[in-house]
């Protein structure tokens, strides 16, 4: 029989390891040791679970991923851009041009996903890839 170490508190519980059912002491803080037979359904092991989604990448990141991954060309989110109502347009167009780094949560990232046929999900794995790209 093993023994779970699972984050205190996750539901479903999160496993991060196992040890022998003979293992003595206490878990680390943070952690609870749970039985292989008493773990609650579902539950899911640490590395499986997918890489947390970072809050920014630059524009070229996500510019570059959209044209490796999509065949999305700068020329067409412009266009996308070009389309929003004129009371939001030319924000939009200084944030996705001038700024410094690209929000996942900023609203324009959705509305732009959208346009473009991206789910949620899709984005939030779009900036954990573009994340990774380096000039």
């Amino acid at each position: 029989m093993r023994i779970a170490v699972v984050i205190a508190g996750s539901s479903p519980p999160v496993v991060t390891t196992w040890v022998r059912a003979d293992t003595r002491g206490e878990p680390l803080p943070g952690y609870e040791f749970v039985p292989e037979a008493s773990l609650a359904p579902g539950w899911i092991l640490a590395s499986d679970l997918p890489a947390p989604v970072p809050e920014t990448v630059t524009p070229w990141q996500l510019s570059t991923w959209l044209l490796r991954a999509r065949s999305i060309t700068p020329a067409a989110v412009d266009a996308l851009i070009a389309t929003l109502p004129p009371d939001v347009r030319a924000q939009a167009e200084i944030d996705w041009t001038r700024a410094a780094t690209v929000r996942r949560d900023h609203p324009l990232v959705d509305t732009l996903g959208a346009a473009l046929g991206l789910l949620p999900v899709e984005i939030d794995q779009a900036f954990r890839e573009a994340a990774e790209l380096v000039s």
